[in-house]
């Protein structure tokens, strides 16, 4: 199911509950980076992207977390890579899922991109906006979510039937758990929407 009426969007780099997530991540402060793809980036292939445009440009890449925010829900943190020129210059050349001009990004030289392995399965890290049963269901799907991906790194042509039966179980779970969510939203935009009068 798409996720498409959840409103996800780029967060303020001086959140405090940004500044937390990132903290304990690592010890980097996240900057923004513009976002400029070029005729032969890819979507979701941001590390290949990066090696194209070091070909051309010269420059380095640089490996860490793009991060978004789910209105009142969480943030996520993303494993991507982005392209520093040779005067520390920062550049995202791979198209972004939201259609935004930059992104939040957090250096991290703990992680690197295995090329030789390009379908290994990185867990995005996440943070949570509030603190109720709907997130802690939320939280616990999306990790079993992962840990099921995690078990064929070389797409759904080779799972067993039961565990495909289980990823859609577990994805229909999430979105059931975005829809609660959504409504929630919606009732407290109205709420405030109509104190204002």
């Amino acid at each position: 199911m798409a996720l498409n009426y959840i409103n996800k969007h780029i967060p303020s780099d001086r959140n405090r509950k940004l500044l937390q997530f990132c903290s304990e991540i690592n010890k980097n402060k996240p900057f923004y980076v513009k976002i400029d793809p070029q005729e032969y980036s890819q979507e979701n292939e941001c590390f290949f992207n990066v090696k194209a445009h070091i070909e051309k440009n010269g420059g380095s890449l640089v490996c860490g977390w793009f991060i978004v925010e789910f209105q009142n829900i969480m943030l996520e943190a993303q494993f991507h890579g982005i392209w520093e020129s040779s005067e520390s210059q920062h550049l995202d050349v791979t198209p972004h899922q939201l259609n935004v001009k930059q992104n939040l990004f957090l250096p991290d030289e703990n992680m690197q991109y295995d090329f030789s392995n390009p379908d290994k399965v990185i867990c995005n890290k996440r943070f949570p906006l509030t603190d109720n049963d709907l997130i802690h269901c939320l939280f616990n799907t999306l990790y079993k979510i992962h840990k099921l991906k995690e078990k064929y790194p070389h797409g759904l042509s080779l799972w067993t039937e039961g565990d495909t039966a289980e990823l859609y179980k577990l994805e229909s779970l999430k979105a059931t758990c975005f829809s609660k969510f959504n409504d929630i939203n919606k009732r407290r935009s109205l709420r405030r929407k109509f104190s204002k009068r």
